[in-house]
């Protein structure tokens, strides 16, 4: 009976526009949407309601306003009858079917449509795997389509919203600019005097976590993760990093991803507030601003820190205009040099981020500091402290990678930016006669000699584990000689050609590494004719005491 009534009214709307903007309007249309159409026994008039719906939806494209009430009002029902019912997944299918427009999507996103999304997947997928759901795989591969629409319709709109964003801040008010500095600069400050439970209260449910995952108490405030008025809150303080740099590459992904967009903003902030020139924007005030953030984000490699103040050195008025004269730049520059927050970042470096200076922007900008500048940062005693955590880290026992071992190629990335941050900290303080001499008496090149020339055979291993899949026998998993891979000797073949491989390096691993290998020998090689063409009797060095 039912079926056949909402048969007709169907009909009549195909006809009738008054009759359909009737339909629309009527409190009976949207008690037949929450009841009949979420009944699965009246699966026939369930189909005669939805197809009311495409109707009036398509004849009143139109007429945007009406549209959108009607639009409003089906979600307000439906979502809130699926976020109480987990087992309506092909009434919830039928219901996405109609809203298929960009409006529509962010309609739904705002009234929470990811969590009952998952949910319907979550329902369908088990049903697949219940004898009596297993011909629901259709359903099941239009829930994942439905979440891979939402996910590229969230990046694209992420994407629109940065480039807006940044536009934004390039046409801003001068005035407000400067505001906006304030605010971060008084709430950066007050994180670096705070706790961290308080800064971490500030950064919500989603800040990346190793350990665990979401708190209760998070996840029962998940729909209030933005706090109650816009606030420039995204402070790192050093104690909620879980792991340093290169210990967990996804942990490192996802500190980087959440952190990003901020230091962006922060970044082009600041590059607008030097175009204003010194009048609006004091210099002391830009070096604070970005001094806050820089230290902050050594823990991360950050290198928008290093580079704002690099573009400024290098590239001078150039980079910022007409408006950023030569005085004004050098202004610039002395805010840096009387900055406290500078010492921090270079005894930050130094002492607990070495593997950091392995980022050619960070150490281009140590390099910058330490001896173009000559700014006398780093007392004797940091200096010496420094030059033995480094020469322990080249001294250290490596477990070098084999065949038989080869999941030790995953942490060799880490192992060798630690080893390159330890000669590049050598590399910086070179024009020291002590150090030359140091180096010298402990027969620093012959060391290096060999710890290179044992890295290169190990990279030749590499090229025997990142062989090819398809070269892999798939039933013994063992590897077979092959001609394509030119780079290994007939020896090392003979050798190893019936051992288990327990993993295959994947291909940006390999690239990393080798890219790391490549910087080792430019360090290596600079820090050799350093040592060699060292003028001593040329040289005023107050570190021999």
């Amino acid at each position: 009976m039912l079926h056949a009534f909402y048969g007709l009214m169907r009909l009549f709307c195909t006809h009738s526009l008054s009759f359909a903007e009737s339909v629309m309007m009527h409190e009976n249309f949207e008690f037949a949407c929450r009841s009949v159409s979420m009944n699965d026994v009246l699966g026939n008039a369930r189909d005669e309601i939805f197809g009311t719906i495409e109707i009036c939806m398509r004849k009143f494209q139109s007429q945007k306003d009406k549209l959108k009430k009607f639009r409003e009002k089906l979600c307000s029902v439906y979502l809130g009858a699926f976020s109480t019912s987990k087992t309506h997944y092909f009434t919830f299918l039928r219901f996405m079917r109609s809203f298929e427009t960009d409006e529509d999507k962010i309609h739904l996103l705002q009234n929470q449509i990811l969590p009952i999304l998952s949910n319907n997947f979550f329902g369908v997928h088990e049903m697949h795997h219940n004898a009596t759901g297993c011909c629901c795989i259709n359903e099941l591969i239009e829930m994942l389509r439905r979440i891979l629409d939402f996910l590229k319709f969230l990046v694209a709109l992420k994407e629109s919203a940065e480039k807006c964003l940044k536009r934004i801040v390039v046409l801003c008010d001068p005035e407000c600019v400067k505001r906006i500095m304030t605010m971060i600069i008084h709430t950066h400050r007050a994180t670096k005097l705070g706790n961290n439970v308080e800064t971490l209260d500030r950064l919500g449910p989603y800040f990346p976590r190793r350990s665990h995952a979401l708190s209760l108490m998070s996840q029962q405030h998940l729909r209030k993760v933005h706090p109650p008025h816009p606030m420039f809150n995204m402070c790192l303080h050093p104690m909620l990093v879980e792991a340093n740099k290169g210990i967990d590459t996804c942990y490192d992904q996802y500190m980087n991803d959440f952190f990003s967009p901020y230091h962006t903003f922060v970044d082009r902030l600041l590059r607008v507030a030097c175009n204003l020139g010194t009048n609006l924007v004091s210099s002391d005030q830009i070096a604070e601003c970005s001094g806050l953030i820089g230290v902050e984000g050594s823990v991360l490699h950050s290198v928008y820190y290093v580079k704002f103040w690099l573009d400024l050195w290098q590239k001078h008025s150039e980079i910022f205009g007409e408006t950023g004269s030569g005085k004004d730049v050098k202004e610039r520059i002395e805010s840096l040099k009387n900055s406290k927050f500078l010492r921090e970042y270079v005894e930050t470096i130094l002492l607990n981020e070495q593997s950091s200076l392995s980022v050619a922007y960070i150490f281009s900008f140590m390099k910058m500091i330490l001896n173009e500048l000559s700014l006398d940062l780093v007392t004797s005693q940091i200096k010496k402290q420094c030059l033995e955590n480094a020469g322990n880290v080249l001294k250290e026992q490596i477990n070098w990678p084999t065949v038989d071992n080869a999941s030790i190629f995953e942490r060799m990335a880490p192992m060798l930016a630690t080893r390159i941050g330890a000669l590049r900290i050598i590399l910086l303080f070179s024009q020291s006669a002590f150090v030359v001499e140091s180096l010298k008496s402990e027969n620093f090149c012959q060391l290096i000699d060999e710890w290179t020339q044992k890295f290169k055979q190990t990279l030749s291993a590499c090229e025997i584990i990142t062989t090819p899949a398809a070269e892999y026998d798939a039933a013994t998993i063992n590897i077979r000689p092959c001609t394509s891979s030119q780079a290994v000797s007939s020896t090392m073949r003979s050798t190893h050609a019936s051992v288990n491989v327990p993993c295959w390096l994947n291909v940006e691993t390999k690239q990393q590494i080798l890219k790391l290998a490549e910087i080792m020998d430019e360090t290596v090689s600079e820090l050799k004719q350093k040592i060699v063409a060292f003028d001593f009797e040329n040289c005023s060095d107050t570190d021999a005491a």
